[in-house]
């Protein structure tokens, strides 16, 4: 038994693709939690989330935070496997179970290697026929080089623990998977899985440059950290994490 947790801010196009996902995901027995962050709470009144389903809502009145919500997500998992999976990204179920089976082994695993961008068209497919498309994969013909925490990624709760969880210093769009792929390979045992993952079409938001450039900064301060140091801070930062009423300065 696992943890699979969704991290969710409302669209309408979003919220076509979490239904997708969370048909493909109620496959497998799991645990699934949804964390929705926002002014408001939306998710509950649109009927698409299981009475088995566990939902989660932050109240934040900043741009997105995704790894604010990924920690206050696995604080209250069930289990000791946790998943992460946005809610436009796609896998075969099977990719996800077969990594699981090599969890005993590793502290974090990548169930995939690539992910390859859907047209819109391609959304309205089968999973089934999705996860038959064979085709580059996001960085393979252009810069966006996917990180090895971005997309979908598995870990031990305790190995979240030890790294201090997801990096929360991250508003808005872009960098957060490249500082947690950093703590991850300086801290873990770790693999990637040679399986492809899919993301959904919907409308990009256009990324406030502000934040954008903040948070690179931030990632900047990550990579060129030597490790005792990202170590120190990982563990004097630890006690912050996961909290649903963190107010941020």
């Amino acid at each position: 038994m696992f943890t699979y947790i969704i991290p969710f801010k409302y669209t309408d196009d979003r919220l076509l693709t979490l239904s997708k996902v969370l048909d493909n995901i109620r496959k497998i027995n799991c645990e699934i939690i949804i964390v929705e962050q926002g002014i408001e709470s939306v998710l509950p009144s649109k009927n698409i989330l299981s009475q088995d389903e566990k939902y989660i809502f932050i109240l934040n009145n900043y741009p997105f935070n995704k790894s604010w919500g990924l920690n206050c997500a696995w604080k209250e998992a069930s289990n000791d496997i946790i998943v992460f999976g946005d809610a436009d990204n796609l896998i075969d179920t099977t990719n996800i179970t077969n990594s699981i089976e090599e969890m005993s082994e590793y502290d974090f695993i990548s169930p995939h290697i690539k992910l390859i961008d859907l047209t819109e068209s391609e959304n309205s497919l089968s999973s089934e026929d999705i996860f038959r498309i064979k085709r580059a994969g996001r960085g393979e013909l252009d810069h966006q080089k996917l990180p090895m925490c971005g997309a979908m990624t598995i870990f031990k709760k305790e190995s979240l623990e030890k790294i201090g969880g997801w990096p929360e210093e991250f508003f808005g769009w872009g960098a957060e998977d490249d500082a947690m792929s950093i703590k991850v390979k300086h801290f873990l045992k770790w693999k990637e899985n040679d399986n492809n993952c899919y993301h959904l079409f919907h409308q990009r938001v256009v990324p406030d440059m502000q934040w954008y450039g903040r948070n690179i900064q931030i990632y900047t301060n990550y990579l060129n950290a030597p490790k005792d140091k990202l170590e120190e801070y990982i563990n004097n930062t630890k006690n912050l994490i996961g909290d649903k009423n963190r107010k941020f300065s």
